[in-house]
């Protein structure tokens, strides 16, 4: 089967937001799905359609690299890196074929917050000014910090949220995808340094990124291509505190790309 999109996942205690993803991707010719399971809790299986990889728990960023490690690929193919529980349809998948992408450019599509309707990409449209560098290093520099930013961002969140749902959707260059979903040539991954930087979760948008700009590719934003992304099913379920530390120390490794 000769394989035009490899898809590649990472599973944490998902397993049932996985299996769904098995039966979408295998149902349309051309396509191979990657699942690198952090919390082995499927059976380990390849075969021609997917493939299951156990692994330890290495976080999120590491897994989508050790899932490029398990294919081949080819230049004239495309890779879809996306959460498990990212819903995606047969037209979606038909579409991505249909896209047109040069070796390092990546497309961002639409990713519809399940909860709230409001389309989660663009993630962000340029680089952060030094104002809000100062702010989340102001965030970040301590748990009562973080905690009074975010009840503040959560008190104007439906104000963002309204201003998104009203705005025009038009494609364009971004600086970020959203993390959950992200679309590439092939050609990105043949000669791909590895041994670049990781976090464990959160900010891999950012390092992800880099991977595209250091090579003069662009990031797009196409509203035409819509996923659904079934809210946050994962990092929900870590306690605050817990949340904070993680994503401190994501930020301390990704600030460098901002």
């Amino acid at each position: 089967m000769l394989t035009k999109i490899h898809f590649i996942t990472v599973n944490f205690k998902q397993d049932n937001f996985v299996r769904s993803l098995i039966e979408e991707v295998t149902s349309i010719d051309n396509c191979f799905l990657t699942i690198i399971d952090n919390s082995r809790t499927m059976e380990q299986i390849r075969s021609e359609r997917y493939q299951i990889v156990g692994s330890d728990n290495v976080g999120y960023l590491p897994g989508l690299k050790k899932g490029l490690k398990h294919i081949e690929l080819k230049s004239n193919q495309k890779v879809v890196l996306l959460n498990p529980d990212i819903k995606i349809t047969a037209d979606f998948i038909e579409n991505v074929k249909a896209a047109t992408l040069k070796r390092y450019d990546m497309i961002a599509p639409s990713v519809i917050d399940s909860e709230t309707g409001v389309d989660q990409n663009p993630n962000l449209t340029r680089p952060y000014s030094l104002v809000r560098k100062i702010l989340v290093n102001l965030e970040f520099s301590s748990y009562p910090t973080y905690f009074l930013i975010n009840k503040v961002k959560a008190c104007l969140r439906p104000f963002k949220n309204l201003q998104r749902k009203t705005s025009e959707k038009v494609s364009q260059k971004i600086h970020w995808a959203h993390g959950s979903i992200m679309i590439f040539n092939a050609g990105l991954f043949l000669d791909f340094d590895f041994d670049t930087p990781d976090v464990f979760l959160w900010g891999e948008e950012a390092i992800i990124a880099n991977w595209v700009h250091v090579n003069g590719g662009e990031i797009y934003y196409v509203p035409a291509l819509e996923v659904i992304h079934l809210s946050k099913s994962a990092t929900t379920k870590i306690v605050a505190r817990s949340r904070f530390k993680i994503w401190r120390d994501s930020y301390r490794i990704y600030k460098a790309f901002l």
